[in-house]
């Protein structure tokens, strides 16, 4: 191992297994700090420990042995031992809640004793020791050998004995262990936090009572009464503060009831001259601003040492703490802290605060029209036409004027009332439906009619969606797209509304209720807002989500305007004076809704920094371990490569520096979380086997710091693999030259895998690393065996969609092993090189020269080619499967490997790769206990593609008028139709299910779609297509690896598309220009960003595109132009040379007959000369 001397050594820091752990406990010999608490370690481990303590020279300083259970009495006397050693020069030792005995307590005094004895700190708190080990430890500490500075013995809890069990039993002859204490020169602090011992000797120097030097040890008779602990009369001995030899320096005597008297006490022996008292801790003490007082006539009389002093988690009052605020504020006196009286003060200031109504209100005029939710103002106008020179008076007032939206019932609007005599200046009008909807239903009757005004500093992107007016009731839903909104609502969908008093209540509920369900599946991003006129309705009673915001009277004592909307908290109504002599008061809707963005609070982000240095002492470190050492000490291939990557992972924790960031969290809708909850007991079934997976447990098993999620539980299918004959010679080798090669390619931003072993560290120690990694890949392959740690994965479900509804919304995507992926993409080139001659021709996923744009000219190319006879027609079967990857069987895919000539002892190797992978589920803050997979193929793996693509191979079509064109998983079927012959065509699909069926993969019949391309001029209705039992979806449109293929075979919505996508990247071309990039950068940016867009799959739609689609394309070329002042290919020259590019050179034309058939892909490159 490396000789290099580490500061630190803390077992706790590394996410691995418990025997991987105790694995690193050799490591203590070369650090000077070692952290082993918590940790279940066996004799043999202790006895390594010990061996660290007596080597020659022995680095270690500090050893923390902290909540070890596991630690007993032998154990003890072993490393005390140790500490006697000449050899041992350990300074600091912790035993917190270790369990010590008696017997532990001599072992530590023996040590304490030893000559010489170099402990200076001893922590033993949560311990309840009795009284036989604090006498032995007391009279370590009289020994002129021990030169312990520091003894911690916190929260231990001992219940004193009865005064008749002490009566008549006399005290050793030896001094109290507060006249050893004052006469230690050593000895600085002593921590007495809720400390009660019933030991005679530890109970006053517990107490942190010193006797002066001069005062002989005397015999005298104790009894419990008399010297209980009391602090508040023990106090009195203190005076031992102005002994002349008086070294104390820090004195906690926190959550002890001292009360006023015993601080008082404490007083004396701070006034004296001789006092060296530099910090003084009472928090918790039951102090009031008596105790200030005490404390600050002590603190005059001697200032000159006291520097801080705690009184925190007291009751004090304010003239208690001016006393003591002053001295911090004068010069004279040298105390410097307060701690926790800072607070106080602060809180006291903070305790006025100013009113919700005020800060809400100043928060929104302060941020206008950016505000969360808009600001609105309602009301009931009675005749909104009388009502206009009010309301332009009202503009003049900058809370109306600056207001996004003005909502107004009862408006009573006129046929003769011209749109323009409504208008607000900065506001748009939107009414019911214009004066004739109005009029047709109610005709002349004085009453109804809603309208909004939208200011358009607020919002000018506003639709009318949906309008009613009837007797019962009257509403008008628009959907406004702000300029500023939170990024969780995608828009606002504000609906006025008026129901008249002799209105059926029951009916206008219904209706109304109807159609904001409705509003809400239609926009289910958006935030509906419903205000207006209700009279006696509540639509709380048909909408329980929604809440109501307006509380205060609106006419009369009545509450007749309402607010509804579905956000906790969203607005507070404040009753402004009415319009006029309208009946009714007019609402401000003050919002009062903080976005979740800003309720969020900040993550912190730890990242490495890879400096010059600390990348060379990592090589240094990597290029002097001996790694044989390695390989001797491990029996198996498990055992090695686990004890090699878990040292490289501690090396890179231990040298590598640190940084720091905190980030706000960004919100996002997927809260993948909340959705596994309500489907605790989901059970993943496979077809094919019954596997029934336990109910899930959301009870975090292991605390990680990034995550933690619930425990996942498949069941392995019931076949049975072949097992492994003995070890055969590998296929195929890997050589130095091409681990090294591998690891430089290493992408250093990736994440690293369960192993901790980074990318970045391959990466940059290549040289290094390749030796034993080459030993370790090659050893793999000989033996046909993956190490169980390369094959573990954390699954992470990524969403599939912007809304969550269910499980199958979730994409799991594994996390593996940096190490194992390089070793998958050094066999990716050898399976590729013998199963390449033998895939299916129609497979296009991951093969040389072929892409998803050759299997979509293929697709359109047999379609064409067909529908240019008479009486044809084709039909296009989208197939969807159910997990695909993770239904793949190792046993059958070992069969299918055979078949086509891969050696067996890869097809061993591959098996043994697919099955028996540990795994777990990490959601947010969640990881679940690890299980064992043996079914399917990680999405994340270099093979899983690969892997699929074969074992799918042997599904192909048995009729040539069926076409089975493969991309990976994705999976079309394209029958082509003569004279309404379906027989091959639905034939070929039973085929499918069948085997589909047989090699455990599931069909989704929901997701599956077809789609049928007709252009027979008289057509009959033809016959629906069912996949198991379940109709299949006939689609007018769908989007075929990446372009939207159209039943007429047009190609505006993919441009559209296509040029939306590049306008809004046009944006960031212009910010770059008006930061003034040189015009060779700007050239680089559009060809990677905007060029690329443009031309995504050109070659399957540009021949077919309108004259006027072109022409739409080549204005986002000029536009580019424009901005970056240079000349550019045209759309028409792209597409030239991608299609020769493409095509190669033609020997012959290909006849047609139709236009559609001439402009597609294949007849075209002879047209343009390829």
């Amino acid at each position: 191992m490396s000789e290099e001397v580490l500061d630190e050594l803390n077992l706790q820091q590394y996410n691995t297994s418990d025997e991987g752990r105790r694995r690193l406990i050799p490591a203590v010999r070369n650090c000077r700090k070692a952290v082993l608490s918590g940790s279940v370690l066996s004799t043999s481990h202790w006895e390594v420990v010990a061996s660290a303590m007596t080597s020659n020279p022995s680095h270690l300083r500090e050893l923390s042995l902290s909540e070890n259970k596991s630690l007993r009495d032998a154990d003890i006397k072993l490393l005390s031992s140790a500490m006697m050693h000449p050899n041992c020069r350990l300074e600091t030792l912790r035993l917190r809640h270790c369990s010590l005995s008696e017997i532990s307590c001599d072992s530590l005094a023996s040590a304490l004793r030893s000559n010489p004895s170099h402990l200076r700190v001893l922590d033993l708190s949560g311990n309840q020791l009795k009284d036989p080990g604090v006498k032995q430890l007391c009279g370590a500490l009289q020994d002129p050998l021990c030169e312990l500075e520091t003894l911690r013995w916190l929260h231990s809890s001992q219940k004193p004995k009865p005064a008749s069990l002490l009566k008549g039993q006399q005290v050793e002859q030896k001094p109290p262990a507060e006249k050893v204490l004052s006469e230690r020169k050593w000895w600085r602090t002593m921590k007495l936090a809720k400390l009660h011992l019933s030991s005679r000797d530890g109970l006053s120097w517990s107490c942190g009572t010193r006797y002066r030097p001069e005062e002989p040890p005397t015999n005298k008779l104790f009894s419990w009464e008399e010297r209980a602990l009391n602090l508040s009369s023990v106090c009195l001995s203190l005076v031992a503060l102005k002994s002349n030899h008086s070294h104390l320096r820090v004195l906690d005597l926190s959550f002890n009831k001292l009360h006023d008297s015993g601080v008082k006490r404490l007083c004396s022996g701070l006034e004296s001259p001789n006092c060296k008292l530099e910090r003084l801790r009472l928090i918790d003490c039951s102090l009031s601003k008596i105790s200030c007082g005490s404390l600050a006539s002590a603190l005059r009389s001697n200032p000159s040492h006291l520097r801080e002093l705690d009184l925190g988690g007291n009751q004090l009052q304010d003239s208690g703490v001016k006393l003591l605020s002053d001295l911090v504020e004068n010069p004279h006196y040298g105390l410097e802290t307060l701690t926790d009286l800072v607070h106080f003060l602060a809180q006291k200031v903070r305790r006025r605060r100013r009113g919700r109504r005020a800060g809400a209100l100043a928060r929104l005029r302060r941020r206008g029209s950016r505000t969360a939710l808009p600001g609105i103002f309602l009301s009931n106008a009675n005749s909104l036409w009388n009502k206009m020179d009010e309301l332009k008076l009202l503009m003049r007032i900058k809370d109306f004027s600056t207001s996004c939206v003005l909502c107004f019932t009862e408006t009573w609007f006129r046929k003769e009332t011209p749109d323009s005599a409504l208008l607000l200046e900065g506001f748009q009008l939107f009414l019911l439906g214009g004066f004739q909807l109005f009029l047709a239903v109610s005709g002349e009757r004085a009453g109804g009619g809603v309208c909004f005004c939208i200011s358009s500093d607020w919002c000018t992107d506003v639709t009318v969606i949906s309008q009613h007016c009837s007797p019962a009731v009257e509403y008008l839903f628009i959907n406004c797209r702000p300029f500023y909104s939170p990024r969780e609502f995608a828009s606002f969908i504000l609906a006025s509304v008026y129901i008249s008093p002799d209105a059926d209540v029951r009916e206008a509920q219904h209706t109304l209720a109807d159609c904001i369900q409705q509003v809400e599946r239609t926009y289910p991003d958006a935030l509906v807002i419903v205000l207006g006129d209700f009279n006696q309705s509540n639509l709380s009673y048909e909408l329980p989500r929604y809440k109501q915001f307006i509380k205060c009277p609106t006419r009369a004592e009545n509450t007749l305007d309402h607010c509804y909307t579905t956000v906790k908290d969203a607005y507070r109504a404040v009753p402004r004076a009415a319009l006029g002599l309208s009946d009714h008061v007019m609402v401000h809707l003050i919002p009062t809704y903080r976005q979740k963005l800003k309720l969020t609070k900040p993550s912190v982000s730890t990242t490495k920094r890879w400096t010059s240095e600390a990348v060379e002492e990592l090589r240094t470190c990597l290029d002097t371990t001996d790694w044989d050492m390695f390989k001797g000490a491990t029996h198996d291939l498990d055992e090695y490569t686990d004890t090699g990557t878990s040292y490289i992972h501690f090396c890179e924790e231990r040298i590598l520096p640190t940084r720091t960031r905190k980030l706000q969290q960004q919100f996002t809708a997927n809260d993948s979380a909340s959705v596994w909850r309500p489907e605790a007991d989901y059970r993943l079934q496979a077809s094919g086997f019954r596997g029934v997976a336990a109910p899930m447990d959301l009870t975090p098993s292991k605390a990680v710091p990034s995550s933690s999620p619930p425990p996942l539980t498949i069941s392995p299918p019931p076949h049975h693999l072949p097992p492994v004959p003995p070890s055969s010679p590998p296929s195929f080798t890997i050589s130095e030259q091409d681990v090294r090669r591998q690891f430089a390619r290493l992408n250093p931003r990736k994440a690293p895998g369960p192993d901790g072993v980074s990318p970045s560290t391959l990466r940059h120690c290549a040289e290094e690393l390749t030796p034993v990694f080459t030993d370790i890949f090659n050893s793999s392959l000989e033996s046909c065996q993956v190490p169980a740690c390369l094959k573990t994965s954390t699954i992470v479900p990524v969403p599939k969609k912007p809304r969550i509804t269910g499980l199958n919304d979730y994409r799991p995507v594994a996390l593996t092993s940096v190490v194992m992926k390089s070793l998958e993409r050094l066999i990716l080139p050898h399976l590729k090189s013998i199963t390449t001659p033998l895939l299916d021709p129609l497979q296009f996923a991951y093969r040389a020269n072929r892409s998803v744009d050759d299997a979509v000219n293929l697709a359109l190319h047999s379609i064409l080619q067909h529908l240019d006879s008479p009486g044809t027609y084709a039909r296009i079967l989208f197939v969807d499967f159910s997990s695909a990857f993770n239904t793949i069987l190792p046993a059958l895919l070992q069969d299918k490997l055979s078949q086509l000539s891969v050696p067996a002892s890869l097809c061993r190797w591959i098996t043994h790769f697919l099955t028996d992978r540990r795994q777990y589920v990490r959601l947010g803050k969640t990881v679940s206990d690890s299980v064992s997979i043996s079914t399917g193929s990680p999405q994340g793996c270099v093979l899983s593609p690969l892997l699929f693509s074969l074992y799918t191979n042997c599904c192909t079509s048995s009729h040539q008028s069926v076409k089975l064109i493969k991309f990976a998983d994705d999976t079309t079927l394209i029958g082509l139709i003569s004279n309404g012959d379906e027989t091959a065509y639905r034939r070929e699909v039973a085929r499918l299910v069948s085997w589909c069926g047989h090699n455990n993969l599931q069909l989704n019949a929901q997701k599956t779609v077809e789609m049928i391309v007709d252009f027979r001029k008289v057509t009959a209705p033809l016959p629906p297509l069912a996949l198991m039992d379940s109709p299949i979806t006939i689609a007018d449109s769908f989007r075929f690896l990446g372009t939207t293929i159209t039943r007429d075979l047009k190609w505006e919505p993919t441009i559209s598309s296509l040029i939306k996508k590049a306008q809004q990247r046009m944006f960031f071309l212009r910010q770059l220009r008006k930061l003034k990039l040189p015009p060779r950068m700007l050239a680089q940016f559009y060809t990677a960003i905007i060029e690329s867009i443009l031309t995504s799959s050109i070659t399957v739609w540009f021949a077919g595109a309108t004259a006027r689609d072109r022409l739409r394309l080549q204005r986002v070329v000029r536009a580019a132009e424009k901005v970056m002042g240079c000349r550019l290919p045209s759309i028409q020259d792209l597409y030239i040379s991608r299609t020769r590019r493409r095509a190669g050179r033609r020997l012959r034309s290909i006849r047609t007959k139709t236009s559609r058939y001439m402009n597609s892909f294949f007849p075209l490159p002879l047209a343009i000369g390829c």
